[in-house]
């Protein structure tokens, strides 16, 4: 279980070492989506949903900071004094650096990517409630095409999840690697265990909470392609309605020619939205959507149900 500690540590330290070389290179996907937003004009989207997307942000940085700050409070009331406190930073670091072997990587750097998600989420799904009033609303039929502010606030968001796909594809890929080989390991280790101890626990505990959050950050990248796909629908069926709606009438041979021209445009961006899916990717593994989200969820079930069988076994008297 130790070698595989040190294999995962080394493999960490790489990844680590060659994205600060790029990013100081600026070679990483990183700067560029990390200077594309900070020109960004956040007043494009609505107030409460800026709101919404904060007090999640905070309430998750809330809860992950809740023991420093509560170690910082005891300090300051003077209920330990500064042996003991330099002592417990000391004991907090080591630990921290212990459990970051298999863990730190995907709860700290997750929860970042997280907010990232669901910031490109929130914004793809108020184009999408826009994109369904403006269809299904019937003075929209006399158009002759489709508003060029939908196409070029698509395009934006689709550069956006681009961008930040070329550097979380790694991630993801990278926490695929640790989950499942580490329960292997887990597994094996167990296996010529006799009973339980805290060690086996902790390592249970750490494995299945590493099991959850990659599921539970798979559910929230499945809502793109989903969101992308009910786009697709509803501008296909608008699509259709306004042929309809503009074969029957006449007109000249200029005004046709125009009007022809801007509905090949919008033809040809509807047909690129499921062309081209938008979404993130597990490295070079597979595209991360609802079906394949299902099948990871039913591996991770059949996973844990042995980790606790294991575990539950050894706890037994011999």
């Amino acid at each position: 279980m130790y070698k595989f500690c040190v294999y995962i540590m080394l493999i960490f330290e790489g990844v680590w070492l060659v994205e600060f070389i790029n990013i100081l290179r600026y070679n990483d996907s990183l700067n560029e989506i990390v200077i594309h937003f900070i020109e960004y004009d956040y007043r494009r989207i609505p107030s409460r949903i800026q709101t919404s997307l904060v007090r999640k942000f905070v309430r998750r940085s809330f809860i992950s900071g809740s023991p420093l700050m509560i170690l910082v409070q005891s300090y300051m009331m003077s209920e330990i004094g500064p042996n003991q406190f330099v002592y417990n930073v000391l004991f907090a670091f080591i630990s921290s650096e212990y459990i970051r072997i298999t863990s730190g990587i995907l709860f700290a750097l997750m929860f970042c990517y997280f907010f990232m998600i669901q910031f490109l989420k929130i914004k793809l799904q108020y184009l999408m409630d826009k994109i369904y009033l403006f269809c299904n609303n019937r003075i929209n039929l006399r158009l002759r095409f489709l508003p060029r502010k939908f196409s070029e606030e698509y395009n934006e968001i689709y550069y956006e999840i681009e961008k930040f796909n070329q550097t979380a594809k790694k991630y993801f890929f990278f926490m695929e690697v640790i989950t499942k080989t580490g329960v292997i390991f887990y597994l094996i280790f167990q296996r010529h265990q006799n009973s339980s101890n805290v060690f086996n626990m902790m390592t249970m505990i750490i494995i299945i909470s590493v099991f959850l959050l990659e599921n539970f950050l798979y559910s929230q990248v499945t809502a793109l392609p989903d969101h992308n796909r009910y786009i697709f629908r509803c501008l296909t069926s608008w699509n259709a309605r306004t042929q309809f709606h503009h074969q029957i009438t006449r007109r000249s041979n200029a005004k046709n020619y125009i009007f022809l021209t801007n509905k090949i445009k919008s033809n040809l961006f509807i047909q690129s939205i499921i062309e081209c899916p938008m979404g993130l990717r597990c490295g070079p593994a597979y595209f991360i959507e609802k079906l394949r989200h299902l099948e990871i969820s039913s591996l991770t079930f059949v996973f844990v149900i042995l980790i606790y069988k294991k575990f539950i076994w050894n706890m037994k008297p011999q």
